[in-house]
């Protein structure tokens, strides 16, 4: 067992460097390098510096996230932000999933990392007065807020389910981005043997209208069909697709099949893991005309399982992609 003077200086080490508290393989790790005299805080610091993660910290710097500014005191929104205890597959630390800083006051213990998100929404533009968004598997929303915040005239967020978080968020932003929730806007289907990509696709009918912006985040590899629903989105886009995603490390247009919890030992909801150039490829086929891939950055994923990770199949890269029409 680590001592707690240990612990203190891992965690604050953490917050310093990555924005964000250790989870418990980094703590476990870390604290007992230095507890054992292998390595010093200085050498701590310098490996966290060089992690993948730190090194996306550059993209909120260069992105200028900013805190969402909230007419709430700071105990006001620290009793709304713990009164999520909303719990995901395999993941019981924290009810949110996005992480968020509201005035000074900021989530803890969130499933995504501010540093992530950011790398994730590089592509938005900074300034989107006068368009509309349209923010697809929105979660706790961070992305719909963020398009509001950059001055967006209209944001529809939907999701399969209305995450505690977005309202939550919603009410200390008091935010005007609407969420519409996918099995409602899909009540007229057969709740039997249908696909989620149909729900989607029936979704984005019901709403019948079109965005200038869509924001597609960490969804296509859980769409049983990513190609019929990158069609429909693209009906329903008038300027920009945003794509994030699991990719697959191949030069190659190809898709890898995953079966039920081989990538996430707690979600049985991923389908797939394409490359760079089958995602690419893909757009074009659906209209898309000017389209590329913004960035990638290493993951560490240790959901995934042994025969994933010791295969061609093995899922380590997420990537960020700009479609336009």
């Amino acid at each position: 067992m680590l001592n707690d003077k240990i612990k203190k200086i891992i965690n604050d080490l953490y917050m310093e460097i990555l924005f964000r508290l250790p989870d418990e393989d980094g703590l476990k790790y870390h604290g007992m390098l230095l507890e054992s005299g292998k390595f010093t805080i200085d050498e701590i610091r310098f490996e966290l510096l060089n992690s993948e993660e730190s090194k996306a910290s550059l993209y909120r710097r260069n992105n200028a996230l900013s805190s969402f500014k909230s007419k709430y005191s700071e105990s006001e929104i620290k009793k709304l932000i713990e009164s999520n205890n909303y719990s995901y597959a395999g993941d019981t630390n924290s009810g949110w999933y996005h992480s968020f800083q509201f005035n000074d006051v900021f989530t803890n213990d969130a499933r995504s990392t501010m540093n992530f998100q950011a790398f994730i929404s590089q592509g938005i533009p900074s300034d989107l007065t006068g368009k509309t968004v349209l923010d697809i598997g929105t979660a706790d929303g961070f992305y719909s807020f963020l398009c509001e915040q950059r001055g967006a005239k209209r944001v529809a967020a939907i999701d399969f389910v209305e995450f505690p978080g977005f309202k939550i968020a919603k009410k200390i932003l008091d935010s005007n981005v609407e969420f519409s929730n996918m099995n409602t806007l899909s009540e007229n289907l057969p709740k039997d043997n249908v696909s989620n990509s149909v729900y989607l696709l029936n979704a984005l009918r019901e709403l019948d209208e079109k965005f200038d912006i869509v924001l597609l985040y960490g969804v296509y590899y859980h769409l049983d069909n990513p190609y019929l629903a990158l069609q429909e989105i693209a009906s329903t886009c008038n300027d920009m697709l945003l794509l994030s995603g699991h990719i697959a490390d191949s030069e190659d247009p190809l898709m890898y099949f995953y079966d039920e919890y081989e990538i996430h030992n707690a979600d049985s909801g991923n389908w797939w893991t394409a490359s760079p150039s089958c995602l690419l490829n893909m757009a074009k086929r659906v209209g898309f005309k000017n389209n590329e891939m913004l960035d990638s950055m290493n993951i560490h994923n240790h959901d995934v399982s042994m025969s994933t990770k010791n295969s061609e199949r093995k899922v380590d890269k997420q990537a960020t992609f700009k479609f336009l029409k």
